[in-house]
This record gives C-alpha cells, structure tokens and sequence, in this order.
C-alpha cells in the first residue's frame, strides 16, 4: 500500500455504500496502522473479527494478522470510544469468506 491515506479515505467511503465488506474493514484496519491511527486500526480490526464470529479456525491471513494485533488486546474503554466511530462508518452487515470489495 503505498499511499495508506488516500487508500483509508477510499476504504471509508467504500463502507458507506457497502458496509461492512471483508476486504474494506481489514484495508482500512491496515491503512490505519500504516498511517500511525492505531485507534481506527484496533476499530476496523475488531469490526473485522465480530463480524466473522473471531474464526479462530480460519486459514484466512487477515484474521490472523487481526487477530494478533487487536483481536484480544483492545482494551474496554477503547472499544467503547471508538464504537461511535465504526458505527458512523459501517452499519449491518456479514461476513463470508468469500467477501470481497470493489
């Protein structure tokens, strides 16, 4: 990703249209860790890991790599300041292991 800031923005306005797609919460989550906003990233992450029921049997990398960055460290208080930011940006949705974004 070479330019994680426009690529969040993207990702952000992505969700808008198509809340809550795989590809969109781990992008954004990376963007954000790649532009030093680790709030979002442990957000995204964590959107990312409820929404797929934290698969812990998954062979899929993105849930591993969230898994280890924020999956069990987040800790209450942030999840719940943040909550209000990932609740403006996604709203219902699901998560296959197909999922893909534009």
């Amino acid at each position: 990703m070479n330019h994680p800031s426009e690529a969040l923005a993207e990702f952000e306005n992505s969700m808008r249209v198509d809340p809550n797609r795989f590809n969109a919460l781990y992008g954004a989550g990376r963007a954000a860790e790649l532009t030093l906003r680790t709030e979002n990233a442990a957000a995204y992450y964590e959107q990312l890991l409820k929404n797929c029921g934290n698969r812990t049997n998954s062979n899929r990398q993105e849930l591993a790599t969230a898994r280890a960055n924020y999956g069990d460290t987040v800790p209450a208080d942030l999840r719940q300041a943040h909550e209000k930011v990932v609740q403006r940006v996604l709203q219902h949705g699901n998560c296959t292991e197909g999922s893909t974004t534009h």
